[in-house]
């Protein structure tokens, strides 16, 4: 590809510069024929004039003698007549002079015929002038045009010279480039190609399709994550685990059963990941938890926390209807809650049940993935015995067109919500 475009353009060069000989010759033709032509106009013009002044000479020179002849006719008359006086010498004289003033007046009409003649001539040698000019205008007019394709040649020849040019540097910086990544494909197209050939496509299909089923490749069928923690040690008399808030998603043990609600979660993703550390997965009426255990006193208790991932692929915010069950006893200070984006949506606040019932509209924003959190306190005690309850129902799974839901917690990265 580099020696063909290198020889089209040298072939382009070779063929412009033999052009421009040939131009240059015809231009040095025709200025010698127009310099000849100049000669030639001046020349006819001064012969023309020479031979209407010669003619009109000769004529001129002619009757001249004629009345010369005559006037020695007429002194010799006039000589003889002084000298004898005689009818008969008169009768002479009358007829010379008859014949002299016949002989004027031919002098005369050959003056005016050769006067008559000088114009016609002027004539003509004017309208030899004009065609001499004409031809003289028209070898202008074609050596201005021959001047202007010298030009326009010589543009394309600067113009094909600065392609060669160009041709040069590029194929002498950018031809390695150009041939290591040629052979850089080359091999990696072996590679796949030696890839491709001990891949287990079947094994492939079967993989996939039960990855599907299972929703991690499935965005509408629902996932998310998931714990069920106590806050308090009885044996020992403590907060689990130091009261370390970053073992909990952020809000201390003695928090949770402290009235924290689901907006205290820690945005930063490894917190979350400590926490939320189940993955659960459901259909669009979904059980995360329902239990009962005995409880030994109000300072310990028990929380259920489900967090859902949820991408907005739409350019407008959606509305997504949810309707769930849950345990909450605020008395103790075990609330239930949901959060959108570290944004509070609703609280249990002083309710206190085993089994409530709540609906909530939640606006999901556009063009991005957001964090929902639900938590669940534990139910007042009957007797030695609470309930922890976080049920889904009414198909409120079934998320709105737009909306998918997102399992990427595990490798998601940022410590503020708007990742």
């Amino acid at each position: 590809m580099k020696v063909f475009v290198v020889l089209v353009v040298v072939a382009a060069v070779i063929a412009m510069t033999n052009a421009e000989e040939r131009v240059r010759r015809a231009t040095s033709d025709l200025l010698t024929i127009h310099d000849a032509s100049v000669s030639l106009e001046a020349s006819a013009l001064d012969n023309r004039y020479k031979i209407a002044a010669l003619e009109v000479s000769v004529q001129l020179a002619a009757s001249q003698d004629d009345v010369s002849n005559l006037a020695d006719d007429i002194s010799t008359l006039r000589s003889t007549l002084a000298t004898k006086g005689s009818r008969a010498t008169f009768d002479v004289l009358n007829g010379a002079s008859q014949s002299a003033h016949e002989g004027v007046q031919v002098a005369l009409n050959d003056i005016t015929t050769a006067a008559a003649d000088i114009p016609a001539a002027n004539l003509e040698v004017n309208m030899v002038v004009s065609q001499v000019s004409a031809v003289h205008a028209l070898f202008e007019f074609t050596g201005n045009r021959v001047d202007a394709v010298e030009s326009n040649l010589e543009t394309i020849l600067s113009q094909s010279k600065s392609i060669e040019s160009d041709s040069r540097i590029i194929l002498s910086t950018q031809g390695a480039n150009i041939i290591n990544n040629y052979n850089d494909l080359v091999a990696k197209a072996s590679l796949l190609d030696a890839t491709i050939g001990d891949f287990d496509f079947d094994g492939y299909l079967t993989l996939t399709t039960a990855l599907w089923k299972q929703g991690l490749y499935n965005p509408q069928r629902p996932v998310y994550r998931y714990n069920v923690f106590s806050q308090y040690s009885q044996n020992s008399g403590g907060w689990y685990a130091d009261n370390n808030a970053e073992l909990y998603g952020g809000v201390r043990p003695s928090e949770w059963t402290g009235s924290s609600t689901a907006d205290k979660v820690s945005p930063n993703k490894d917190v979350q990941r400590s926490f939320f550390i189940f993955r659960g997965y459901g259909g669009w009426n979904t059980n995360v938890w329902s239990e009962e255990w005995y409880s030994y006193s109000s300072t310990n208790s028990r929380s259920v926390v489900a967090m859902f991932r949820v991408r907005n692929t739409l350019d407008a915010d959606i509305t997504w209807s949810v309707n769930w069950y849950y345990s909450s006893y605020g008395g103790w200070g075990d609330y239930a809650s949901v959060a959108i984006n570290g944004a509070l949506d609703w609280n249990s606040a002083g309710t206190n049940c085993g089994t409530c019932n709540i609906q909530r509209s939640l606006t999901v924003p556009k063009s991005r993935i957001s964090t929902i959190i639900f938590v669940s306190g534990s139910g007042p005690p009957s007797g030695s015995s609470r309930s922890l309850l976080l049920v889904f129902h009414n198909n409120s799974l079934r998320l709105p067109n737009g909306l998918e839901f997102v399992d990427d917690i595990d490798y998601v990265t940022g410590d503020d919500w708007t990742t």
